[in-house]
């Protein structure tokens, strides 16, 4: 009876460990709760200021967002945090992103092309640890532009 009740155990433990997301998939988890929040939010909003069809990207919207958030401190990062339904911890909101947009980029059969960026003027300083961050967890970069509303404007991107 006691081995039957061990085994028993066991594998209740063994069950609750795996039911339990951990680590790289509780950051997932995380951002991608936080993000489904946000594009529902984002959509409502969109649709009510503009009633018709609507072609959006709440996604795309959703990281370029994170992106700057990553970036911000004080009150604008807590701005940041509570409009996105970002995690509570910095890392795993990295963390995060890194395997959604990894996860996105790795689905067999189809192309899907994030094209998240960063623009910056030439003459504001950029911190390297968010420049790292940037090319690390959101697999982007930053699009130095002496004057980047005209770029934009010209369809440079």
């Amino acid at each position: 009876m006691r081995t039957l009740q061990r085994t028993f155990l066991a594998f209740c433990l063994f069950a609750s460990t795996m039911a339990t997301p951990t680590g790289k998939n509780l950051a997932l988890q995380a951002v991608s709760q936080g993000a489904h929040l946000f594009s529902t939010n984002f959509v409502k909003n969109v649709a009510t200021e503009a009633p018709g069809n609507l072609i959006c990207s709440p996604l795309s919207a959703n990281i370029a967002l994170s992106m700057a958030a990553d970036g911000a401190v004080g009150a604008t990062e807590a701005q940041f945090k509570d409009v996105l339904k970002l995690p509570a911890t910095k890392p795993q909101t990295l963390e995060g992103y890194q395997n959604l947009i990894d996860k996105l980029n790795n689905v067999e059969n189809v192309t899907l092309k994030l094209a998240n960026k960063i623009f910056i003027g030439k003459s504001f300083p950029v911190k390297p640890e968010y420049k790292q961050d940037l090319e690390t967890y959101y697999r982007s970069d930053i699009h130095y532009q002496k004057n980047w509303v005209a770029y934009l404007k010209l369809g440079n991107h």
